[in-house]
């Protein structure tokens, strides 16, 4: 802990992590309290690529899903659809 706060406050603080009733808002502003400018930007940075990873992971069976059901649907494949379905 840092020596630049109220004891009675860190102590609550530290009460409520223990309890589990931190709200993530507090949570996060708790991380932010100990953190450099650097750190923020690369804190920041890691919290852009985890929700453009997740997007992938999740959007990924979907677009799957959508190929496959597209490709059954027609008996002779159209040219147009198989050359985008190639190029994803």
């Amino acid at each position: 802990m840092t020596s630049s706060g109220n004891g009675a406050e860190e102590a609550a603080v530290l009460s409520g992590i223990k309890a589990g009733t931190l709200s993530n808002k507090e949570l996060l502003l708790r991380i932010f309290k100990f953190v450099t400018p650097q750190e923020k930007r690369m804190l920041a940075a890691a919290c852009v690529a985890m929700s453009i990873t997740s997007l992938a992971n999740l959007s990924f069976p979907k677009l799957v899903a959508v190929l496959v059901d597209g490709m059954a649907k027609h008996d002779p494949p159209k040219r147009g659809f198989l050359l985008s379905a190639l190029l994803m």
